[in-house]
């Protein structure tokens, strides 16, 4: 089953804004113009490579150079940025890895104190949380303090929905302070749908397809996602950077 009809089924099952699926197939045929800039989110190691193999794609293609990741911990399921540096680096190159920070507001909302992780019985230390708000609010600041007027965001095929209207809804927040940051999707390549796998945070263990439905779930119930209509207007709106 493609992934759009996936995302058509469990829309349609769950009742979602009928839009979902509308705009989910333009995410997923996005433009893809020459930047410079992308953004990999953070996963677990069971599903990197669906987002490390689309960033070797998108820089063979030449649309594509630097590659940001978060600056966080190895904690709550995400390898850590040490890891990713290296392991990402030996696809793309890790002089064209960079290291994402979160900004000091972010760190506030998102703080996690020093405890043992109840699984693993490690002593994680202090650290900002990573999650797909974080990076997004993290992502968003960067670009418009940096000056990218333009990227690409990368994540596998179950997540990408979700993480392109998180991003998109703190960049169309950006815009009512003035600024205009425009964002584009690359899907991550497709990995076993039936492979059972680690997701969020390290809490979720289920297929990709399950999770598909898991993280359609979600949208609804994060008051920082904005409504369907507001996304499909600011990807309408979207201009390309002047050379």
């Amino acid at each position: 089953m493609e992934l759009i009809d996936r995302i058509h089924q469990v829309a349609k099952e769950l009742g979602m804004d009928r839009r979902i699926p509308e705009l989910a197939n333009r995410l997923i045929n996005d433009q893809r113009p020459v930047l410079e800039h992308a953004y990999v989110f953070g996963q677990t190691e069971d599903n990197e490579q669906s987002s490390f193999q689309a960033a070797r794609a998108m820089q063979q293609e030449g649309i594509a150079r630097k590659f940001w990741v978060i600056e966080g911990i190895e904690a709550e399921g995400f390898p850590g940025y040490q890891a990713w540096h290296e392991r990402f680096g030996s696809m793309v190159g890790t002089e064209n890895v960079a290291s994402l920070p979160f900004p000091t507001w972010v760190q506030k909302s998102f703080w996690m104190w020093e405890y043992c992780d109840i699984r693993t019985k490690n002593l994680i230390r202090a650290h900002c949380n990573v999650n797909t708000l974080s990076e997004s609010q993290s992502l968003v600041e960067m670009a418009v303090t940096s000056h990218v007027p333009a990227l690409y965001v990368v994540s596998p095929q179950f997540h990408f929905l979700r993480a392109c209207m998180t991003v998109m809804s703190e960049a169309i927040n950006a815009s009512h302070r003035g600024h205009n940051v425009r964002i584009f999707n690359y899907l991550g390549t497709s990995l076993p749908w039936e492979e059972t796998v680690i997701h969020s945070q390290g809490t979720q263990e289920m297929t990709r397809a399950q999770l598909v439905r898991k993280e359609l779930e979600k949208i609804p119930s994060y008051k920082n996602i904005l409504p369907v209509k507001d996304i499909m207007e600011y990807i309408d709106k979207r201009t390309l950077p002047q050379k």
